[in-house]
């Protein structure tokens, strides 16, 4: 099956890494600032886009590793991510920072030109997005509520 795979490192430690992909508040700085998370496994966060909330993704929370691991299920919303599943796992980098190590996988074959090619574009620019969020602090999600979305 396709998948998507990203290994990037960041000039933060992983508990700063963490805390921006495990949280509301973190996951409102680089993805979306319309969203409703859960602090624990098992919950069902949300995620919407455009304005009012125009789509709606649902991610059941699978995992949550201080520091070192956050895992996801799409349980409902974008129908071509059923199936699916994400994954982030964090590392110490050799020389400073975090290494991490993003996966998208479960993807039917049919959706490897499409819909998988198009996230693969979206999830870079997200994590472009946490690089800037964990090391500098600053807050620029990919999606606001303000804004239409991309075609």
């Amino acid at each position: 099956m396709p998948a998507i795979h990203f290994r990037t490192t960041i000039d933060a430690d992983p508990e700063t890494v963490y805390d921006a992909l495990a949280t509301e508040e973190g996951l409102a700085g680089n993805w979306t600032d319309q969203l409703d998370v859960p602090a624990e496994t098992g919950g069902v966060a949300r995620f919407g886009f455009g304005p009012d909330w125009a789509k709606t993704l649902e991610l059941r929370i699978d995992a949550l590793e201080p520091a070192r691991r956050v895992e996801w299920t799409p349980v409902g919303g974008f129908p071509g991510w059923l199936g699916t599943s994400i994954a982030w796992r964090l590392e110490p980098a050799e020389e400073a920072g975090t290494t991490v190590h993003f996966e998208h996988t479960g993807w039917q074959d049919e959706q490897a030109d499409g819909e998988m090619a198009m996230c693969g574009y979206t999830w870079a620019m997200i994590i472009e997005r946490l690089a800037v969020q964990a090391s500098r602090g600053e807050r620029a999600p990919y999606f606001t509520a303000d804004a239409p979305l991309p075609r």
